[in-house]
């Protein structure tokens, strides 16, 4: 069981620390994402308008004919009059293991793997699923290329940091359990 939990819970930290790192110290994230120019004023008018936390169209109807014309956008609102960052960091730790942990049970379902292809597969997999989203978000909701981008370079270096460390705990599973 310990062969188990361990690899988890160093990969979903590890995962936690480079996201400190990655929205925190980088300046990668704070590019792509733009000031509105009367921040109360759209504060404002969003508190009017989109009474309840949601995802909002301007306009609501999408057809190509009818707003061809108008201005078009794509609103995530969130209200939130308190926020709770430690219960927040604790939900991302929670869900990094959480990730951490299904990457590990698809790796021990593989059968001596080499730590090259076994840090590929994690990649690969961890780094396909967050792609396909992403590349969704670009098409679908015009999410700006820049941010994109640095979502998904974000993502592949997640993918990879988790592929080296589960890797290295599948290693060291692997060569007690042939030892035995």
């Amino acid at each position: 069981m310990k062969q188990h939990i361990i690899p988890i819970i160093v990969c979903g930290v590890a995962l936690f620390i480079w996201g400190f790192i990655s929205w925190v110290v980088l300046p990668w994230h704070n590019v792509t994402i733009h000031q509105l120019t009367d921040e109360d004023q759209v504060a404002q008018i969003l508190a009017q308008n989109a009474p309840n936390d949601g995802v909002y169209y301007l306009p609501r109807e999408m057809d190509n004919e009818s707003t061809s014309h108008r201005f078009a956008a794509f609103i995530n609102v969130v209200h939130q009059h308190t926020s709770n960052l430690n219960l927040n960091l604790t939900i991302d730790l929670i869900m990094r293991c959480v990730v951490a942990g299904v990457l590990w049970l698809m790796l021990c379902c593989t059968s001596h793997l080499s730590y090259f292809r076994a840090v590929c597969l994690v990649t690969a997999v961890s780094g396909f699923s967050a792609l396909s989203v992403h590349i969704a978000r670009w098409n679908w909701f015009s999410f700006s290329a820049d941010f994109i981008i640095i979502e998904i370079l974000d993502v592949l270096v997640t993918s990879l940091i988790a592929g080296l460390i589960l890797a290295y705990f599948y290693q060291r599973k692997n060569q007690m359990s042939f030892s035995a």
